[in-house]
């Protein structure tokens, strides 16, 4: 869906938009296509919106960089641990009132220009001394498609974060306020409103058809925990799929011995397989190189 709003090709020359970051950073490996480029464009998106955070956090709060103090805002002295955690939540909030949930108002911009007599500007020297150029807006609005393009991608990377984040630590309460979300975006694309009605329909299983107990099992049969860590969990889906992948590489080294009964007992024995394969990897010291992300 976020490569769908915010990715073209043709907008590399336009500064902020996705594809002219990738190609300031030489990220050849991102795409259109994210199914067969999930884990690049996954990475590739999240460091755009962990930038756009940063440089929110860095104007709010008047910084030039992450380095330099606050010259706005200025954190006030806390008298105890409860003082500076609402201080925290507030500031957090103003912060997400402020670039992410703005109003149209604030996505408005005017175009200015000088005002002249005879052709020449008029300069007008105030009491201080200092001499100013006396300027008039332009009287309709222009939309600011650059500040609306940024609010998106804040918005939607929010979004996107917050439901990885789900995934590992299941939460139906969080869950279902995220899908309320996520359900509007998907409306309002006209290609992707299928998705829209698919949450609906979940929406509907789960806060009217199915009683308490019957809408957590389907809520949490959703997730499948792969190593038995509180935040190990991934979409069951996702775990079929590694496991259909498994059984595809493990029937093509059978070669001519691919009958019924040798490919249930190959399938059987998987859990097993991996088991030894660890085994013997972890007993011979067996280093596993780090895979080249982009």
């Amino acid at each position: 869906m976020t490569f769908k709003m915010l990715y073209s090709k043709e907008s590399g020359a336009e500064l902020g938009t996705l594809k002219s970051f990738q190609d300031r950073i030489s990220r050849s490996n991102v795409g259109e296509d994210v199914k067969n480029k999930y884990d690049a464009d996954k990475d590739f998106f999240i460091s755009v919106v962990d930038m756009h955070i940063v440089e929110c956090i860095l104007h709010y709060f008047g910084m030039e960089s992450v380095s330099s103090v606050p010259t706005v805002h200025v954190p006030p002295s806390f008298n105890n641990l409860e003082e500076k955690r609402q201080w925290l939540f507030e500031t957090i909030g103003d912060v997400i009132s402020k670039y992410v949930l703005s109003d149209g108002n604030t996505n408005e911009c005017w175009t200015e220009e000088a005002i002249k007599v005879n052709g020449q500007p008029v300069v007008v020297q105030l009491t201080d001394g200092r001499k100013v150029t006396l300027m008039k807006k332009s009287k309709a609005p222009k939309y600011d498609y650059v500040k609306n393009y940024a609010q998106m991608m804040l918005e939607l990377g929010l979004l996107f974060n917050d439901l990885m984040d789900m995934i590992k630590l299941p939460e139906r309460t969080r869950g279902i306020r995220l899908l309320k979300v996520a359900m509007l975006y998907f409306k309002s694309h006209k290609n992707l409103s299928k998705y829209a009605l698919d949450i609906l329909r979940f929406l509907v299983h789960q806060l009217i058809l199915l009683p308490e107990k019957e809408a957590n099992e389907e809520f949490y049969g959703l997730f499948v925990n792969i190593n038995g860590h509180f935040n190990g969990h991934i979409p069951a889906d996702l775990a079929m799929e590694h496991l259909v992948i498994k059984v595809k590489d493990h029937l093509k080294h059978m070669f001519s011995n691919k009958t019924e009964s040798n490919i249930m007992n190959r399938t059987k024995a998987l859990g097993a397989i991996r088991d030894i394969a660890e085994n013997f990897e972890k007993q011979s010291k067996v280093i596993v190189r780090a895979k080249k992300t982009f």
